[in-house]
C-alpha cells in the first residue's frame, strides 16, 4: 500500500513541476505579446507624427500583428495545456 502512495505522490510532484514550467512559458508569452503591442503602439505614434515612410510602417505593422496573433494562439494552447485540454486547429482560428 505504501508503494501506491509513493507512486501517487511522485506522479503529483511531476505534474506540479510540469504545471510550473507551463506557467513560466505562459508568463514569457504574455511578456512577448505586451512587448509587441507596445512596439505597435510606438509605430502608430510614428505614423501619426509623419516621421517615417508609410511603406516601412505598413510592413512593420504587419509583422507585429502576425507576431501578436501567433503568440495569442500559443497562449491559448499553453493555457489549454495547463487546464489539461486540447485546442483544435479550428479553435485557434478564432484567435
Amino acid at each position: 500500500m505504501r508503494k501506491d502512495v509513493h507512486d501517487e505522490r511522485s506522479s503529483r510532484d511531476a505534474q506540479n513541476e510540469l504545471d510550473q514550467q507551463v506557467r513560466e512559458r505562459l508568463a514569457i508569452i504574455n511578456s512577448q505579446i505586451a512587448s509587441a503591442q507596445e512596439q505597435l503602439n510606438r509605430l502608430l505614434d510614428l505614423y501619426l507624427r509623419g516621421d517615417s515612410a508609410k511603406d516601412m510602417l505598413s510592413e512593420r505593422k504587419e509583422r507585429l500583428e502576425k507576431t501578436i496573433n501567433n503568440q495569442t494562439v500559443e497562449k491559448a494552447q499553453t493555457q489549454a495545456q495547463l487546464k489539461g485540454t486540447r485546442i483544435t486547429d479550428e479553435q485557434t482560428e478564432d484567435y
